[in-house]
Formats: structure tokens, sequence, C-alpha cells
């Protein structure tokens, strides 16, 4: 969508104003989607971007992605985790939630992804943290 297309051209400017946020490193042994950007298998960090905590940054292994996300609630995590939604062979990150937060980051669905949710049933997978 078109705003997708802008979120993803102001990454750079996003990068630029990233200062000391908080840096999250994973290592995902599987290709995925945010947004509509293929992420490849690899090591990957995840930040807030810009201050705000419904912006994040994806980097790693030659690829970037900067989404907006919403909130969703549960008990405080025990560490810090991707959750991804797995439809058949298709991944899309889902959720990223941060140590001791009870509050974790929605990412929204796609088209592509809601159309495979009315076709398969859906796996979650968990990637935790490097520590």
């Amino acid at each position: 969508s078109l705003l997708t297309t802008v979120l993803l051209m102001a990454t750079g400017s996003a990068y630029a104003q990233l200062g000391g946020e908080q840096q999250l490193r994973f290592n995902v042994p599987f290709d995925y989607k945010v947004g509509n950007v293929i992420m490849k298998a690899g090591d990957y960090s995840v930040q807030r971007a810009g201050g705000t905590e419904n912006a994040l940054l994806i980097r790693g292994n030659g690829s970037s992605a900067f989404t907006l996300s919403g909130s969703v609630s549960g008990k405080a995590a025990g560490e810090d985790k991707l959750v991804f939604n797995k439809y058949g062979d298709q991944y899309f990150l889902a959720q990223v939630w941060m140590q001791g937060e009870e509050t974790g980051a929605q990412l929204p669905r796609t088209r592509t992804e809601n159309e495979l949710m009315s076709k398969a049933s859906r796996d979650s997978v968990v990637i935790v943290a490097q520590k």
C-alpha cells in the first residue's frame, strides 16, 4: 500500500534519528515478511525508532523494514522475543516483546497474510533474543 511504501522510504531518516535506543538481536532461521518486505534468514536487530513506542526498525542481513505497530497486552514477557505467524511455509512477523513489559508491539496484517489466514491454519513460532 502507499503507506507502507512511504514508511519504507522513511527508513533512512528514521535510522538517523535512532540514537541510543535499545537494540534487540535475533537469529531468525527462516525467511519472513514485515509488511511487504521479504527478510532473508539471518541475524537481525529490532529497535524502537524515533523515540516512539509504535514505530519499529528491523534490520539485518542486507534488509531493513520500518513499520508502525499497535499494542497487545499480556503478562510481563520473561524474555525479549519475536512472534511469527506461519501459514504453510510462509512466515510473517506478528509481535515484538521486550523483557519485563506487559505490552508488546502488534504488527498489522498484510493483505497477503489475511488471504492465507482464510485458507490455511495458523501456527505461531517464537524466536528468543540472543544474549
